[in-house]
């Protein structure tokens, strides 16, 4: 049922920001007077930051009753949020603010039109962003989206982002102007040698060059991005011919400084095709690092707190953000064209990080140039990979796949039926529907059968077995853990065999990975597949003994591996909650000490 009571705006009507939230909470109808709640007090809070009191703005919400369960979703469609939001452009029809601050999916929704994947999503993308409003008659209104407070109380890792939004919208309060960015997006290609020529030459006059790369699947080089500057950028399309790599060979291997975003990729995709990568200077992901190791490290962030550049990353595919290897749908132009917008983003963010890190501690340039080292020793590594023992490899696939099938039997067993223990659906049934054990849900709230729920839940049932005074009663407890405890093992069996003993090696025999330095706040680093797609996570190779029966040693045939442990498949059933490299925190050594 939506509330009874109407909230109305708050604050100085002719002010130049308007605050634009969703819909009244419960404290909000009680008051009568919107953001008074915990998530008011919290923007009331960072606006004092800002030099800024309630009474020197103006609050408002797309409705003005509170929704039934405090669920925005709950008023969609709803005469009061159709008249909320008439009362909203009627009122900025009139006032025109210098700036709109949208509060959350819904206002960035119903003032700008952007969204995520679906309505109501995708403020993390467009936060920060300087927008156009959408509203009839209201084009060229200035709209400034950021996170609802409400969910900084969910999650307190977001008040920094919320804090630089709040300052930026505090700035650009005192004009209308959007002032965006203009930038030069060039495209060259192998149709026009001489331009290709003249372009190569203005760039090695450079002081410096941002250097950014776009894939296709499975990792082939699409195109080389070049900027000198903000406002100039240049996308040369890859191909065979020899114009085009003597082009690219002369820019990476010059002297001049170069800067990436996540260059530990970029450099091992061109050093697959044949690039040196000179004089790497500056990685923007590291100078986030070192100075604001709170703050997210993706170019989406940084662009949207170092430059006006509004959200760009799902230009080159409408239903699709950023990412390494792009699909063959993929609008070529469009790409091209972001290619350029991401150098020239990229440049940009470098020079604004470099006169940050001048004003600031000069420790920070100190483990600035210490870490811009560990990329380039990480690289070393990268390439270096590890030998691979293919005679011990197979002798632990065999072992493992006869592990893996005397567990499957023995959970079929248990079970009653023959499960996947894969797939999360089959392994939910089993727990909650035939074991009748309590359920256990994940952050989202969702009923799960990670490896969480299941430590949870063999501890639960080894309790019960053990405060049981009827044999009969401990006996069925002893079962459901056993039926728990072989889910897991069948998964850490099937995990170590895809992840480890059946990845692809590179043509030389050798695995590898990517190291990412920096990848955490504390500067951890971590490791994933290598670029061209072999190899595995180097930093979780499993530690324990693989036990080779006498009988394998001697046996020259080959097995048979079940088509569930191959890892091409994804056998998760629910988003977000596949196996991951450290599932079940499972370590077993592949060296050659444990063959016995």
């Amino acid at each position: 049922m939506i509330g009874v009571f109407r909230v109305p705006y708050y604050g100085d009507p002719n002010s130049k920001v308007v605050f634009v939230g969703e819909a009244p909470g419960a404290e909000e109808e009680r008051q009568l007077q919107p953001f008074v709640g915990e998530s008011g007090n919290k923007l009331t809070t960072v606006l004092g930051r800002h030099g800024w009191s309630r009474d020197e703005v103006y609050l408002t919400n797309l409705c003005m009753y509170r929704p039934e369960k405090n669920d925005f979703k709950n008023l969609i469609g709803s005469e009061q949020l159709k008249d909320g939001i008439r009362h909203l452009h009627e009122f900025l029809l009139s006032h025109r603010p210098n700036v709109v601050c949208a509060l959350g999916n819904w206002p960035l929704y119903t003032l700008t039109g952007k969204h995520g994947k679906t309505p109501g999503s995708g403020i993390f993308n467009y936060r920060g962003s300087i927008l156009n409003c959408h509203l009839s008659g209201l084009e060229g209104l200035k709209v400034i989206p950021t996170i609802h407070p409400a969910a900084i109380l969910r999650d307190g890792s977001l008040y920094p982002l919320f804090d630089q939004d709040i300052a930026r919208v505090k700035a650009d309060s005192a004009f209308p102007e959007l002032r965006l960015p203009e930038r030069e997006l060039n495209v060259v290609t192998d149709r026009d040698p001489e331009v290709l020529e003249l372009v190569v030459q203005k760039l090695l006059k450079a002081e410096k060059l941002a250097v950014d790369i776009e894939t296709f699947k499975p990792h082939r080089l699409a195109c080389v991005g070049f900027a000198d500057s903000p406002k100039t950028a240049y996308c040369i399309v890859w191909s065979e011919n020899a114009l085009i790599r003597d082009a690219i060979y002369r820019l990476l291997s010059s002297n001049i400084p170069k800067i990436t975003h996540f260059g530990s990729y970029d450099t091992e995709v061109l050093h697959l095709h044949g690039f040196p990568f000179n004089n790497w200077w500056w990685d923007t992901m590291v100078g986030q690092h070192v100075m604001w190791p709170e703050l997210p490290r993706a170019l989406k962030t940084l662009v949207s707190i170092y430059t006006r550049e509004p959200y760009y990353k799902n230009e080159a595919k409408e239903d699709s953000e950023d990412q390494k290897s792009w699909g063959p749908r993929v609008n070529k132009d469009r790409l091209w064209k972001y290619n350029c917008k991401d150098d020239a983003c990229t440049f940009e963010v470098q020079e604004e990080q470099e006169k940050e890190m001048n004003e600031g501690p000069k420790a920070w340039r100190d483990f600035f140039n210490f870490e811009m080292e560990m990329m380039h020793v990480a690289s070393e590594i990268d390439r270096t990979g590890m030998l691979r023992d293919e005679e011990r490899r197979k002798l632990l696939e065999k072992a493992l796949v006869m592990e893996w099938a005397e567990r499957q039997g023995a959970l079929n067993e248990v079970a009653g039926f023959n499960i996947n223990a894969g797939s999360h659906t089959q392994v939910k049934k089993l727990l909650y529907e035939r074991l009748m054990l309590p359920p256990r849900y994940n952050k989202k709230n969702k009923l799960t059968s990670d490896v969480d729920a299941l430590v949870s839940l063999i501890q639960f049932a080894t309790d019960k077995m053990h405060i049981s005074v009827r044999e009969s009663t401990r006996f069925e407890w002893g079962k459901k853990a056993l039926a728990v405890k072989l889910v897991m093992l069948v998964r850490r069996t099937r995990k170590t065999l895809s992840s480890y003993i059946l990845t692809r090696c590179s043509d030389d025999g050798r695995l590898r990975s990517l190291y990412k330095v920096p990848a955490t706040e504390t500067g951890r680093w971590s490791a994933e597949k290598y670029v061209d797609g072999s190899g595995l996570n180097g930093q979780t190779i499993p530690r324990d003994d693989v036990e080779i029966p006498d009988e394998l040693i001697k046996d020259s045939t080959s097995v048979v591996v079940p088509p569930e442990v191959l890892p091409s498949e994804d056998e998760s059933d629910d988003e977000g909650e596949g196996d991951s490299d450290s599932d079940d925190g499972v370590l077993v050594s592949t060296g050659p000490n444990n063959v016995e």
